[in-house]
């Protein structure tokens, strides 16, 4: 598929159904995920996966934490802020 097909075909989803996801689906999701390209090759994601009452005691403390109004604070330094040596290299 060619980028301007993806973005053709690309939708928001808004609202989900209160289905579980099947663990195998979870698992072939993040197996190919691993092959996705990531900026001088950092690969700077980190994932964790939840169920159960572990899931629902994370939404909770999610509505929480969103519904109090704090700033957001990104995951990872944008761009190439914490890279170095070859990784700041142009090629």
């Amino acid at each position: 598929m060619n980028v301007s097909a993806a973005i053709k075909q690309r939708k928001s989803v808004r609202a989900f159904k209160p289905d579980s996801v099947p663990d195998t689906l979870i698992k072939d999701i993040l197996l190919r995920a691993q092959q996705a390209p990531s900026n001088c090759n950092t690969q700077p994601w980190y994932v964790t996966v939840f169920s159960g009452a572990a899931r629902q005691q994370l939404e909770r403390a999610l509505v929480v934490e969103v519904s109090s109004g704090k700033q957001a604070v990104p995951a990872f330094a944008p761009g190439n802020e914490d890279l170095s040596g070859v990784y700041t290299q142009n090629s």
